[in-house]
């Protein structure tokens, strides 16, 4: 594609094409298979980016929000920690710029497709498989536990757009948990270390879970029992987690199955 074809392009994405420019952009469209491939992919890509802007904007207004309410109710007011700065420098991509994000996406994914060759690491696999538990507060219609969990709520809306240290922070300053149960609690603040790279403080708060929970719970502390070794390298150890998740037949068996298949359990 030359320079001319590309300045079309990018004026159309713009809406700044004259009348003039308009017909051949259309007439491009209509007799280049390759043109009107890459006007489809250059719409796409710039569709993506601009979804993901709104949704890091999204994410740092809820921030500011909960930060608020957290400050109202005398909890630990949010630092500018490096993920709070992050958030907070959103800029708006220039869509004479984002073609070239889009050359660099294409070579990072053949490069990554590459590597991918070689066998994947346990950072990868971990990656793969992992999401976070999520943070629901059951309140059931009760107006009283509603108002009694609001703290924990607004801590759990933190969690849930990854702000995670704050988060932890504030979870470990309850001293009664309301809305949800202690095995859910301990889940939470275990997936908080988990994404802090902390394995091993996990650990120790999914070693709190009681047998007794439901078996909701009790499924998920054996999957982030695993998710933990595989984090801290401890691969013989994850290795036998999983093939306990396998015979328990929970809901994590087909995945705890598909993850022993992987290259990390091989060697």
């Amino acid at each position: 594609m030359n320079d001319h074809e590309q300045s079309l392009i990018e004026k159309y994405l713009d809406n700044r094409l004259t009348d003039e420019e308009n017909i051949e952009f259309n007439e491009q469209v209509e007799t280049s298979d390759s043109f009107a491939s890459e006007v489809a992919f250059q719409k796409k890509m710039l569709a993506h980016l601009e979804a993901n802007i709104k949704s890091q904007q999204k994410a740092k207004l809820l921030v500011d929000l909960q930060q608020i309410k957290l400050e109202d109710n005398n909890l630990q007011p949010v630092n500018e920690t490096e993920s709070r700065k992050e958030a907070k420098t959103i800029q708006l991509i220039p869509k004479k710029a984002w073609y070239g994000i889009a050359a660099s996406l294409v070579i990072l994914i053949g490069v990554f497709s590459i590597l991918q060759l070689g066998g994947q690491t346990n950072d990868e696999v971990y990656l793969s498989y992992y999401q976070p538990y999520d943070g629901i507060v059951n309140t059931r219609g009760n107006n009283n536990v509603v108002e009694e969990a609001k703290p924990l709520m607004e801590i759990i809306a933190l969690y849930n757009v990854g702000q995670y240290q704050i988060a932890l922070d504030n979870f470990l300053k309850i001293e009664k948990v309301e809305g949800i149960t202690d095995g859910q609690f301990a889940l939470l603040i275990a997936n908080c270390y988990l994404n802090l790279d902390q394995p091993a403080n996990g650990l120790e708060w999914l070693a709190k879970i009681s047998t007794e929970e439901n078996s909701l719970v009790t499924a998920n502390k054996d999957w982030y029992i695993a998710m933990c070794h595989i984090k801290a390298n401890e691969i013989e150890k994850a290795k036998n987690k999983l093939s306990d998740i396998i015979d328990k037949r929970s809901i994590y068996t087909h995945k705890a199955s598909k993850l022993l298949k992987e290259d990390i359990f091989s060697e």
